[in-house]
């Protein structure tokens, strides 16, 4: 080995090593998907998102936690397009 990351591996064992990505490819790879991968919601996720929303909403009431706001699930929609273009 050289100076990869410690994680789980491809094998699903613990502790193997994972070979790490070299900086310039790293920036490629961003640079692609940005300008190619463009994931969208189908219709059959937004009661997902509302549910999501709506607990969130609970939790921070019962909680005294931060305030759920709009742009909470504008986020949570960024961050399902992004998981869904990983599919």
């Amino acid at each position: 080995g050289g100076a990869g990351l410690h994680g789980m591996g491809a094998d699903g064992e613990a502790g193997s090593e994972i070979e790490a990505i070299p900086q310039d490819m790293l920036r490629k790879y961003i640079s692609y998907a940005k300008r190619f991968i463009k994931p969208k919601l189908s219709t059959g996720d937004l009661p997902k998102i509302a549910q999501v929303y709506a607990e969130l909403r609970r939790e921070s009431v019962t909680r005294e936690g931060m305030p759920v706001a709009v742009r909470h699930v504008e986020s949570i929609i960024r961050m399902s397009e992004h998981v869904s273009s990983e599919d």
